[in-house]
């Protein structure tokens, strides 16, 4: 499941290069929302959820699934260390997960 669930992720969510940090978090998120809004995600999204608080493994899989998901879009801000947007300590992960 995560497997598939990966794989789906990476077809349907490029990680965008525009060149600007901004519209690549926006170009981001417009496409992970489309995703999640996609019938076959949303169904597994509600299944996953019910069923994660009696199923240890699924729940371990939907935390690896954020940690490797969350980890490629860090992508995005490693671009912008590069272009010199963001200062070179800032942490990809922070910035992907910041809500």
């Amino acid at each position: 499941m995560l497997d598939a669930m990966l794989e789906r992720a990476g077809e349907q969510i490029s990680v965008p290069d525009t060149g600007s940090l901004r519209k690549d978090l926006f170009a981001l998120a417009r496409t992970a929302a489309a995703n999640a809004a996609s019938p076959e995600v949303a169904a597994m999204a509600r299944a996953v959820v019910a069923q994660m608080p009696y199923d240890s493994r699924l729940a371990a899989a939907n935390h690896r699934f954020w940690d490797e998901r969350l980890a490629l879009d860090g992508a995005i801000v490693e671009q912008a260390i590069e272009r010199g947007e963001v200062p070179p300590d800032t942490q990809p992960r922070q910035v992907i997960d910041a809500r």
